[in-house]
């Protein structure tokens, strides 16, 4: 069970990173392809998680988008999220339910190891 609290974690720290870029116009993505935004992740993939982490009872199932996304990370990647997991401050401040976040990884079907923090 140890493992699937990690994964969860992992999945915390992408939804704030969600967060910050559905409230936030200042962090975009620069130029006209798909780069990483945040730990890997795009703009859009961001966006594509964040129902599922809004803290909305039942909890939104992640979408094909956003399990994609989450799937797609590398392991530097999960690692840089895995960073984020200590600030707690950030969940609340972007209204990300971190129960909900760390749910992601096992929701989209996701037994890699590498979401262990």
């Amino acid at each position: 069970m140890g493992g699937l609290n990690k994964k969860l974690v992992v999945v915390g720290l992408f939804l704030a990173m969600v967060a910050i870029i559905g409230s936030s116009e200042a962090l975009r993505v620069s130029g006209d392809d798909d780069q990483g935004v945040l730990c890997g992740m795009s703009a859009q993939g961001l966006m594509d998680c964040r129902p599922s982490v809004s803290g909305q009872v039942p909890q939104v199932p992640p979408s094909n988008n956003c399990c994609s996304a989450l799937s797609a990370l590398s392991a530097d990647n999960r690692k840089c999220l895995c960073r984020l997991k200590n600030s707690k401050t950030l969940l609340y401040f972007y209204h990300v339910d971190p129960k909900q976040a760390m749910a992601l990884p096992a929701l989209c079907q996701i037994v890699d190891s590498s979401w262990r923090c």
